[in-house]
């Protein structure tokens, strides 16, 4: 008997504290992708500097073979000024199409699901037992920029972003004027000509891939950063295997540590989506 009560007060504390911050997580965490039985690019980095025109090619030719990916194991971490969350998730993308997450604490409960298509998404809260469908659009209200769904997709898939791609491949000097392979895109308003966010790509020199990306909108307070540490190599596909990001918003920030233990390509998954009849529905998604 005492020892089931301390499972159910384990339970209890670590559903307040996920609850808590849960929310956040599930949207940061949706920002990166892995590795299955894979090799490590480290014997690229003996090699030469590569010159701006493979660099472009490689990861345009990367992110072509990228059509549906399933990351099966991720371990992480979560850091804010409440304190540390670990979690387990698995990630689903058929590119262009859906993004379905599963996060879950250590002893393989799923807390939260997440299906996220171009124009909507459903979130599930398997604790609270309450479930939220919307346009992908409300998501800005609570987490700032994260609303776009091919923003969010190259942010999975070290995709720089299909503007990004078309103005270096028009000016590879953009890439060749900087040591250190970085490109800052600035979005500004047509009208004033103040500079409403900046988005910027740097490329590892060795291995040519996207190895940092920040986004920054100064009107919001907003900077999110993420740096991908390693690279993984599968069926000549490359990803990231550890990840790190940190986000600063309204005067808070937030760190993520990601490590991806298993990922495959073009292995079919289930997509259907199921919600038990006993399960609340609510309006907002502040209220899940």
């Amino acid at each position: 008997m005492l020892k089931k009560l301390k499972m159910q007060a384990k339970r209890n504390k670590c559903k307040i504290r996920m609850n808590y911050n849960f929310k956040l997580v599930l949207i940061v965490i949706i920002m990166a992708m892995t590795s299955c039985k894979v090799k490590e690019l480290a014997g690229k980095r003996d090699k030469m500097i590569i010159n701006a025109e493979k660099i472009v090619k490689i990861n345009q030719d990367n992110q072509l073979k990228l059509r549906t990916v399933w990351i099966k194991k991720i371990r992480g971490r979560y850091y804010s000024k409440n304190g540390e969350i670990q979690f387990r998730a698995n990630i689903r993308i058929i590119k262009d199409s859906i993004i379905i997450a599963s996060i879950g604490i250590d002893f393989g409960i799923e807390a939260i699901r997440a299906y996220i298509k171009k124009d909507s998404v459903t979130i599930i809260n398997r604790f609270n037992k309450t479930w939220y469908s919307g346009a992908t659009s409300q998501l800005k209200d609570k987490y700032g920029f994260i609303y776009n769904y091919f923003l969010l997709e190259d942010l999975l898939l070290m995709g720089i972003g299909d503007e990004i791609m078309l103005e270096l491949k028009a000016d590879l000097s953009l890439l060749r004027d900087d040591p250190d392979y970085c490109y800052v895109h600035k979005l500004k308003d047509m009208e004033t000509g103040k500079i409403i966010s900046m988005e910027s790509v740097c490329f590892d020199v060795f291995t040519g891939y996207l190895k940092e990306k920040t986004i920054e909108v100064p009107g919001y307070n907003y900077k999110f950063r993420i740096v991908y540490t390693k690279y993984m190599e599968e069926s000549t596909s490359v990803l990231a295997s550890e990840i790190e990001a940190r986000l600063r918003y309204e005067g808070t920030e937030h760190r993520l540590l990601l490590f991806y233990d298993k990922w495959v390509i073009e292995e079919e998954f289930p997509t259907k989506m199921k919600i038990s009849r006993s399960y609340r529905r609510v309006d907002r998604l502040t209220d899940l």
